[in-house]
This record gives C-alpha cells, structure tokens and sequence, in this order.
C-alpha cells in the first residue's frame, strides 16, 4: 500500500502477533511484508522504526543474515541518522541478530558495525 500510516500499523501488528504467533507470521511471508514497507517508505521514520522492530521479532537469534534483514536495517538507521527511535530499534535488532555470532567478516558485518558505530 501507498500509505506509510497503513504499513505502520501493519509492522505494528506483526510486532505484536509474533509473540503469540511468530512461526505463523514467518510462514505466512511475514518478513517480506516488513522489508518490502520499509523498502516503500524509506522516508518514514515510524515505518522503519516499526519495521526494525518486527524484524527483530521474526527472526532468529544469532542468525545473522538472510532475507535482507541486516540490510534494511543498515539502510533504516543511515537514512534517519538523526531519529533516536529508528536507532535504538536499529541496534537492539543487529545485537539480536549477532549476538554470539563473529560477524566481523562479510559486507552485512561490516555495515553493521559502521551503522552501529555511527550512533
């Protein structure tokens, strides 16, 4: 959808039905929908930060990358340096995605580390 204010409370309400039904939302391609909202509203300092958050609730720990997810996330926390909210919801997802992980090596490691140290 064109409307930023719809995928807003769309990545909200994955946010919120990947705790009671997060394997569900997966299956049912829920990551794609956060990745292609933050993707279409990349201005949108709440979709990314909505977005951010979902993606940290439907993925793995310690897995990393896959799915763009590291990327989209590099992207949220570059484009709205100045948002606090887009990158505290931008870190908390990279350290859940690498938490125990040695990540240095790689380009997704790599922006990661930048984007965090940006901060």
């Amino acid at each position: 959808l064109e409307s930023a204010g719809v995928q807003e409370k769309g990545c909200g309400a994955l946010v919120n039905l990947s705790v009671v039904a997060r394997e569900d939302v997966v299956q049912q391609k829920g990551v794609q929908a956060v990745l292609e909202a933050m993707a279409e509203h990349v201005q949108s300092k709440e979709v990314l930060e909505k977005g951010c958050e979902a993606l940290r609730r439907l993925s793995k720990k310690k897995s990393g990358t896959g799915h763009g997810t590291v990327g989209a996330v590099v992207a949220a926390m570059r484009t709205h340096s100045e948002s606090e909210e887009v990158q505290e919801k931008g870190c908390r997802t990279l350290w859940y995605l690498f938490e125990e992980v040695d990540f240095a090596e790689g380009v997704e490691g790599a922006a990661a580390i930048e984007a965090v140290v940006a901060v």
